[in-house]
């Protein structure tokens, strides 16, 4: 990365909402986001939801939904095409327990997506 990233001290609660670009100072940067995502999560629980959206000023980002009822909002992530961005996304999915090849289909095929995965240890009912 070019320069080093300025972060503020990073707390991590139950049922916080973390952009990442309010820590960093960034939107639109892929590594700034992975960093970003190297840094919580082993501090956010397990990861069980995740959407790709696009906002009104058509900049898309990634939220991550936790079962500590923590959303974890990435900036610098995009899908629909097969790009760095779209790569990061399915690295941190495949990382946060997502299939990595639905991850990865689902990713590259669509600019916007929801995933969901069951909690480690919920039984799948037959």
């Amino acid at each position: 990365m070019k320069g080093k990233i300025k972060i503020k001290r990073l707390e991590v609660k139950k049922g916080m909402y973390l952009r990442d670009k309010d820590f960093h100072g960034n939107s639109g940067w892929t590594l700034a986001s992975k960093w970003f995502w190297n840094q919580v999560k082993e501090r956010v629980g397990e990861v069980v939801k995740a959407e790709m959206r696009i906002n009104t000023k058509d900049i898309p980002y990634l939220i991550l939904y936790t079962t500590t009822d923590i959303k974890v909002c990435l900036y610098g992530l995009n899908a629909g095409y097969g790009g760095t961005g779209p790569q990061a996304a399915v690295e941190i999915l495949s990382e946060a327990g997502f299939n990595p090849k639905r991850a990865k289909e689902t990713v590259f095929n669509n600019e916007t997506f929801v995933l969901r995965r069951r909690p480690k240890g919920v039984a799948q009912y037959v």
